[in-house]
């Protein structure tokens, strides 16, 4: 925070778009040396490739709100929590104002994503499409976002306010989930 950085951008993979955003999402950078400033192009070819992990997390790899969430598979004669009934339906396929869809990620690879009504959903719809996920209590956890980190948990007070009361705001929104 309090820095400015001139960059220039050399190439942007994929490149379709020409464009970079980097608002609430990670980002993969390689940064040069600075113009002006020569480097042996020998020295730098003689060095090892460098080794790189084989799992998709350390790679940096991400996943597109759009892209098909991942299901973990539940273990069976686990009997179905009760919260996952009283879901409110999501709304229709056609509606576009007011939506917010989000993404919810959890421990163990648990992940869901559902569409909400931010005038109209409250934080207990949203808290109980979690618990569904995590087959938990409501309380039993926090949601977190990561820029600008926000922590949202289910109390007495906020509870039956809209989502959008509570400062979620119709787009996109990804939380991950913080056991309490």
């Amino acid at each position: 925070r309090g820095f400015k950085f001139d960059l220039t951008v050399k190439s942007v993979t994929p490149s379709l778009y020409n464009a970079v955003s980097c608002i609430n999402t990670d980002i993969e950078v390689d940064i040069a040396s600075p113009e002006g400033e020569e480097k042996d192009e020998e020295e730098s070819r003689s060095k090892p490739p460098p080794v790189i992990p084989q799992s998709s997390f350390a790679l940096g790899k991400g996943r597109l709100l759009s892209d098909e969430p991942l299901i973990a598979e539940e273990p069976k004669n686990q009997p179905q929590h009760e919260m996952s009934m009283d879901l409110k339906p999501e709304p229709p396929a056609d509606q576009k104002e007011g939506i917010c869809t989000v993404q919810i990620r959890c421990g163990g690879g648990k992940t869901g994503r559902r569409r909400f009504d931010v005038n109209v959903a409250t934080m207990d719809d949203l808290f109980a499409f979690v618990a569904s996920i995590m087959s938990d209590k409501r309380d039993s956890f926090q949601l977190v976002t990561r820029f600008p980190r926000t922590v949202r948990a289910l109390t007495d007070d906020n509870r039956r306010k809209s989502m959008k009361e509570s400062g979620i705001q119709p787009g996109q929104e990804q939380f991950f989930v913080e056991t309490t």
